[in-house]
């Protein structure tokens, strides 16, 4: 049953965000939204990680830093109540102040998330499944975004039985069509990323980069067929139709929608009424979204920008958010 996680006044439109995810806008009839302050924060809080993935955008290994959980300096920063925070990394789930960055968040009536490796899903007792089932016990975390390369049973009973608000992260061009597929007729939701072509995921192999642009192509005619109600009969003939009694979603970020071309797929008035805004990537901001790098000090308007800028002593979030679309 869908209820409510948040309801409050953004600049001159109103936001419902329900527990499924579903997030709705209202306002005046014509009038463009306008935030005030980012309905959303990606927000970094630790660059160490000790599973070395190739394709590491951001590079991160085990000589990386934490920022300190630090309540006078979040303060300053005025996060608002509703807005949801993206605890990233990095590896959060091994962050030491982990607890406190939930407790500090879910305290002022953000919506505190995480993404975390699959690994984390292993039933190892006192192991990172454990702590993510607690988080949720007490109230201080809502959604866990699982990053997956493949398809696994023990990791999909894991999401789908011992957590609550689960998704599933894939990265466009590095998991095969068919391992997406066996996670949409889960159930779970499906986040698709697009594939950030930066850090250790840089192409310098022409090979490399025909394969995941194959990846992307096949994964792109999977879609196709799901958009145009066409079906997906190849996928259902090997692994089975999606059961009745399960209503599959997949959505996509903003990069992932450019590389699939997803707008070429759906028709205009559909594909309106369900995006959420430009986050950047294509000059402008109007996705009420943003990227914080705690342990640099640095925010921008989305985690592949190549112009962060500091945060500078007293700026709250709103003012770094105004500062944002002004360079859009």
């Amino acid at each position: 049953m869908k209820t409510t996680l948040a309801s409050y006044k953004n600049g001159n439109y109103n936001v419902m965000l329900l527990s499924d995810g579903t997030k709705i806008r209202y306002g005046k009839d014509g009038e463009e939204f306008d935030a005030a302050f980012p309905e959303s924060v990606d927000l970094n809080i630790t660059d160490w990680c000790d599973i070395g993935c190739s394709f590491c955008y951001r590079g991160c290994t085990e000589k990386g830093q934490h920022f300190r959980f630090n309540e006078k300096y979040l303060d300053s920063l005025d996060f608002k109540p509703g807005m949801e925070i993206a605890l990233g990394g990095g590896s959060p789930i091994k962050h030491p102040d982990l607890d406190k960055f939930c407790e500090y968040f879910a305290k002022r009536g953000c919506i505190p998330n995480i993404t975390v490796h699959w690994s984390s899903m292993s039933m190892v007792k006192g192991g990172d499944l454990e702590h993510l089932q607690h988080l949720q016990a007490d109230g201080l975390l809502h959604g866990i975004g699982v990053s997956v390369p493949f398809y696994d049973a023990t990791v999909m009973r894991a999401m789908k039985f011992y957590l609550k608000n689960t998704v599933v992260h894939v990265i466009a061009g590095l998991i095969d069509t068919n391992a997406v597929y066996q996670w949409y007729k889960t159930g779970i939701p499906v986040l698709v990323l697009g594939y950030k072509d930066m850090g250790r995921g840089k192409i310098n192999n022409p090979e490399d980069g025909i394969e995941i642009w194959h990846e992307i192509y096949l994964l792109k005619d999977m879609v196709s067929g799901i958009a145009d109600g066409s079906g997906l009969p190849d996928f259902e003939s090997t692994y089975g139709p999606v059961p009745d009694d399960v209503k599959p979603i997949i959505s996509f970020d903003n990069l992932a929608m450019k590389q699939l071309e997803l707008q070429e797929l759906v028709p205009e008035e559909k594909f309106y009424e369900m995006y959420m805004g430009d986050d950047g990537i294509g000059g402008s901001l109007t996705s009420a979204s943003m990227y914080m790098d705690l342990v640099s000090g640095t925010y921008a308007r989305n985690s592949v920008d190549a112009k962060p800028h500091k945060i500078e002593s007293g700026q709250t979030i709103s003012e770094i958010f105004a500062s944002l679309k002004k360079s859009c």
